[in-house]
């Protein structure tokens, strides 16, 4: 029998001095927008918002967990490479009003599930904020 999920408010909060990675799909990007608006809100759905049985929110990897950083990702999973990727302060993160969490729960990859997080507090108008801060640390 699988254990129950943790409550999202006992989940360890990732410190503000921390750096996210949030990967985006190439078709998530529309390169022909104006700076800003390029990251299309596809690449952050609404079922990401809300913490539910198999999610507690959007997926993202805290550097800081990782041996080797980005390849640590790579390694894990292949389609990455293919991807863009952001590397985000937590502390402009927490500035809009998302929250980071551990939550190695919703990993599907062994290697790195240890440095797994959420981000919770999503809202449809904290979306547009979050993506122009993602799309601002695309690398």
């Amino acid at each position: 029998m699988t254990e129950p999920r943790p409550d999202v408010a006992t989940l360890t909060v990732v410190t503000e001095d921390a750096l996210i990675f949030r990967f985006v799909q190439p078709g998530h990007i529309d390169a022909t927008a104006r700076v800003g608006s390029q990251l299309q809100t596809s690449a952050l759905q609404t079922n990401e918002f809300t913490p539910n049985d198999h999610s507690y929110g959007a997926s993202v990897y805290v550097e800081s967990e990782l041996k080797r950083g980005v390849d640590d990702l790579f390694a894990a999973c292949e389609k990455w490479k293919e991807w863009r990727y952001a590397r985000v302060p937590v502390d402009k993160v927490n500035a809009i009003g998302v929250t980071v969490v551990l939550s190695p729960q919703d990993c599907e990859f062994d290697s790195i599930r240890h440095a797994h997080a959420s981000l919770i507090g999503v809202t449809k108008p904290r979306r547009n904020e979050l993506l122009r801060l993602i799309e601002s640390h695309l690398v």
